[in-house]
């Protein structure tokens, strides 16, 4: 049985990774490293912990290391990757080796361990094709918590309200590998997420 520490943006971010390492990996263990559980989190916090070395500690705890940051704000100072690339898996590569770099020397000797679910441009975004009725003509990538919310209404579900029970909920049906591959490759991000990760 693989176990899986993730380190991410938030609380809400988590239970999206965990139903999709699940789907993907029915035995797996999986566990919240950063933020820890009622703290605050965001990409400053993610940096903050690669360059304290929580990876590092992390993966003397867990087979694997999964890696979570949003691109929705990768253009501001500090992240400094531009959002201005030629296509989006240039920008996936640009903000993986952005915490690479963060992580600090030695990355070589894990980095088959460690995986980067870099969600263009939030991880809402790998909601919407489990709310689409119909797979649409290009995945959106912006504005895309508005949109969630908008199809939940309209669905009579509750909106996501950045409530991490929510999240789970909505991010459940991924935990069945058959509506992972078919849904979850509809987002384009969340498909080199799945790419990246090790054979079942």
């Amino acid at each position: 049985m693989a176990s899986f520490g993730i380190i991410a943006e938030g609380e809400t971010d988590h239970p999206v990774i965990s139903n999709i390492l699940r789907g993907k990996f029915p035995d797996a263990e999986v566990r919240q490293v950063q933020p820890e559980p009622g703290q605050p989190g965001g990409w400053t916090l993610v940096f903050d912990a690669l360059r304290q070395g929580k990876h590092r500690a992390a993966l003397q705890f867990n087979d694997y290391l999964v890696i979570q940051v949003d691109t929705d704000v990768c253009d501001d100072i500090g992240f400094d990757v531009t959002k201005n690339q030629s296509t989006l898996a240039s920008l996936i590569v640009a903000v993986r080796f952005r915490l690479i770099a963060a992580m600090g020397p030695g990355f070589d000797a894990y980095a088959h361990r460690v995986f980067f679910a870099v969600a263009v441009d939030s991880t809402e975004c790998w909601l919407l094709p489990l709310l689409h009725t119909r797979k649409p003509k290009s995945p959106k990538i912006t504005g895309c918590e508005g949109t969630v919310n908008r199809l939940l209404r309209k669905a009579n579900r509750e909106p996501l309200n950045k409530d991490p029970a929510r999240y789970r909920d909505e991010s459940a049906p991924y935990r069945k590998s058959k509506i992972l591959q078919s849904k979850g490759r509809q987002d384009p991000s969340l498909a080199a997420f799945l790419d990246s990760l090790p054979a079942e």
